[in-house]
């Protein structure tokens, strides 16, 4: 069997959620040619998938020197440090994708997370703002473009521990969202306005 075809049934048991079939095909074409890219690629995708990072990381890190110029596995790449909370990593590997494309809403919305993580708040809201520009009608956008714009319009001006607090605050928004992911304001959620309310509160007492 030709590596392309070996490589194709990967994939489409890979979009059938058959893991360890798509895996042993990888595997059997990464043992036949250890440099081909869009297996290295989807076995790191894969292995994040399952929560082996450590693994997607290795992996992915080989796809990227093999095209330094293919977005969707740098995207993958870095996402896989974030997940591993390798933090400075993650924030060196967004840079790079935007470098590449700047308008990349994933990136610039992760890179805000990651700074978030990192207590840079400020620097936070410049990448939050940025992706909220691209994609201003996503859910989870508006909501915190609308729970942030109270923190930035006041936190100008104003004492500096009245600031950070405000920021701490916009920050604390960024990983309730991170945690709810696009489904943030969903209404199937049962949670959701509970959550909402709650972040609402704790913003007021900034």
């Amino acid at each position: 069997m030709e590596l392309r075809e070996l490589f194709a049934q990967g994939m489409a048991a890979h979009r059938a959620g058959r893991l360890a079939q798509a895996e042993q095909a990888y595997r059997q074409v990464l043992r036949a040619e250890p440099a081909n890219f869009p297996s290295l690629h989807m076995l790191g995708f894969l292995k994040a998938q399952q929560g082996r990072y450590d693994e997607a990381i290795t992996l992915l890190h080989k796809a990227v020197r093999q095209q330094p110029q293919d977005i969707p596995a740098r995207s993958h790449y870095a996402h896989a440090l974030m997940m591993a909370q390798r933090l400075e990593e993650a924030l060196a590997a967004y840079d790079r994708v935007l470098a590449i494309e700047p308008r990349n809403f994933e990136a610039l919305y992760n890179r805000g997370v990651v700074l978030s993580q990192q207590q840079h708040f400020a620097e936070a809201l410049t990448a939050l703002d940025a992706a909220a520009a691209i994609r201003a009608r996503n859910r989870t956008m508006r909501i915190m473009t609308f729970l942030f714009a109270g923190c930035r319009e006041r936190s100008h001006g104003e004492a500096v521990v009245h600031g950070r607090a405000r920021l701490h605050a916009a920050g604390l928004a960024v990983r309730f969202c991170l945690q709810g992911g696009p489904t943030f304001v969903s209404t199937k959620d049962p949670n959701t306005f509970e959550r909402f309310a709650a972040l609402k509160k704790e913003l007021s007492k900034m």
